[in-house]
């Protein structure tokens, strides 16, 4: 961005308003950076303590900067709960297809794989006795699934909710008009100036 912005004052000899709004949302990002590290420096808390060391010197950068750091931080903390969450929820999909299989299994029915359809089967007594003790076991571990998925799952979806909100607040911060509403606000003539209105008669008319 540094060097696009160098070029492009380069080659138009000016600053345009795309090029001074990115100029002073660095500058506003800068600033907010020096800001929010100087609070966390002075609150002697966990979060400071652990983030003290990361953004000493890289929180200098700006606060999108620190933002992103942390959203990876975050990534990296919750990555061993988006494992047991693929974990959980593979395992929650065998059993509800486990269970499926055996209920047909009670109605003598299977599954055929050629044709795609449910084909009459007749078991033995030895496969319906297995078959009932596989039912039972996967009925009695589903709850214990099912918790495990689903408070995995509310992690794994507020990682991600943290992580959205960050970049969304990274992509207004480089985003913002800052350059455009201060020059309207100066009532600069690059943004604003005077209508002046002639009145051409016809002679011909």
């Amino acid at each position: 961005m540094v060097i696009w912005l160098l070029t492009s004052i380069k080659r138009n000899k000016k600053v345009s308003m795309k090029e001074g709004n990115f100029i002073l949302s660095l500058v506003v990002d800068i600033v907010l950076g020096y800001l929010i590290l100087n609070l966390l420096l002075q609150d002697k808390n966990d979060l400071a303590m652990l983030l003290m060391g990361i953004l000493e010197y890289i929180g200098y950068l700006g606060f999108t900067f620190q933002a992103a750091i942390v959203a990876d931080m975050i990534c990296i903390a919750t990555f061993h709960s988006y494992c047991i969450y693929v974990y959980a929820a593979r395992l929650f999909n065998i059993q509800i297809s486990g269970l499926i299989a055996l209920l047909r299994l009670f109605v003598g029915r299977k599954y055929n794989p050629l044709r795609g359809g449910i084909d009459s089967c007749e078991y033995t007594n030895q496969e319906l006795f297995v078959g009932t003790v596989a039912f039972t076991i996967l009925l009695l571990l589903l709850p214990t699934t099912v918790m495990y998925y689903t408070v995995f799952t509310l992690f794994r979806v507020l990682s991600m909710l943290v992580q959205y909100v960050l970049a969304k607040f990274i992509y207004w911060v480089q985003t913002l008009p800052l350059y455009v509403v201060s020059l309207w606000l100066t009532n600069s003539t690059r943004v604003a100036g005077n209508v002046l209105i002639e009145v051409v008669r016809n002679d011909e008319a």
